[in-house]
């Protein structure tokens, strides 16, 4: 439990059991969950589909667990950052932080405000998607993703390049943490994620996102 955390102007709350959590997120609507990954394992993975469920808040996953499995089980539940202990509280609010910018609403780097492409759509002054004219729900990591890709559509962007972006130099991501953000956002906007056509794969090098037809003709 972390009662030793501090942050100027910020309020801490903490929970120990399921009922808490469900309680305090509900009247507080918390800018950023910490998860601490104990003894019995599943109890944290319960609160973290629970909370993901509900709300798009950054969620750090804390563990003691040196356990490349456990990083990827907690991305995959839809956790945005993974800190293993022992760390300090400096790089835990560091990690907090940049999370937190990565929620903000994203400047338009493009001319448009909305980019429609085939039947999926993006605003960036809103962060809002839609496919089909239904929006689609993403996190602040998928969000960026598909912007970064749509950005450079039409070009491999590599794996470096996409684990830079998402987590920032330094970061200890692999090609295979940034898979299961890649799968949970085809979940969200292919018809047939096992055979994206947005999304593509390059094995061992990256991914490119595929222009349709009729906007490369516009």
């Amino acid at each position: 439990m972390m009662v030793w955390l501090a942050w100027p102007g910020a309020h801490v709350l903490t929970a120990e059991t399921a009922e808490e959590v469900s309680s305090r997120f509900t009247e507080h609507e918390p800018d950023v969950v910490l998860i601490e990954l104990a003894s019995p394992q599943y109890a944290a993975y319960d609160v973290l589909r629970w909370v993901r469920g509900r709300s798009e808040v950054p969620i750090i996953l804390l563990s003691h667990c040196d356990s490349e499995i456990d990083e990827v089980r907690a991305l995959a539940f839809g956790a945005d950052g993974y800190l293993k202990y022992p760390f300090g509280e400096l790089l835990l609010l560091a990690r907090m932080r940049a999370v937190l910018r990565r929620t903000e609403a994203p400047p338009c780097r493009l001319r448009r405000a909305d980019v429609q492409l085939g039947d999926l759509a993006i605003n960036y002054t809103s962060g809002r998607v839609t496919l089909r004219g239904d929006p689609v729900h993403l996190t602040s990591y998928e969000y960026r993703l598909l912007t970064y890709l749509v950005r450079h559509a039409d070009r491999l962007v590599s794996y470096r390049e996409l684990e830079d972006h998402l987590w920032g130099a330094g970061h200890h991501a692999t090609p295979e943490n940034l898979a299961v953000f890649v799968r949970r956002l085809r979940l969200k906007l292919e018809p047939n994620p096992s055979h994206p056509r947005f999304i593509l794969n390059e094995r061992g090098m990256g991914y490119r996102f595929s222009m349709p037809k009729q906007q490369l003709a516009a």
